[in-house]
């Protein structure tokens, strides 16, 4: 059963939050799959490609910094619509990949990059044959 959306708000956007010590290693990372800083402030910055963020927190110590440390690394999803074959190639190369690109049993194919502070980043299309 599914429960009941409260009417008095709606969601507008998700962004995952991930810690970066070093945001200029964070955005030549993250350039690798086509992201581009769209702003930073010293302890904050924003990538973004195609309407999709995903947020930093830098190495100033923060509330969120001390709770996500005990996990040791964050986790982002990431849908593409297209080319998965050849963005796994490209991350392959540069030895970002953790793992092979497979076809889930729920109908998607996709591989896990790590970067260089522990965070993975899963990128997923939907098979079309499945």
């Amino acid at each position: 059963m599914m429960a009941q959306r409260p009417a008095s708000w709606k969601l507008e956007s998700v962004s995952p939050r991930m810690l970066a010590q070093d945001f200029q290693a964070t955005k030549a990372f993250y350039a690798i799959l086509g992201f581009e800083p769209t702003y930073e402030d010293g302890g904050f910055m924003i990538v973004t490609r195609e309407g999709v963020s995903l947020h930093f927190n830098g190495a100033e110590e923060t509330w969120f910094q001390r709770a996500f440390r005990r996990r040791h690394c964050g986790v982002c999803w990431i849908g593409v619509k297209e080319g998965i074959e050849a963005l796994y190639e490209s991350c392959r190369a540069k030895g970002i990949v953790v793992g092979h690109l497979a076809l889930k049993d729920y109908g998607f194919k996709e591989f896990v990059v790590r970067d260089p502070y522990g965070n993975l980043v899963l990128l997923a299309q939907p098979d079309p044959k499945s």
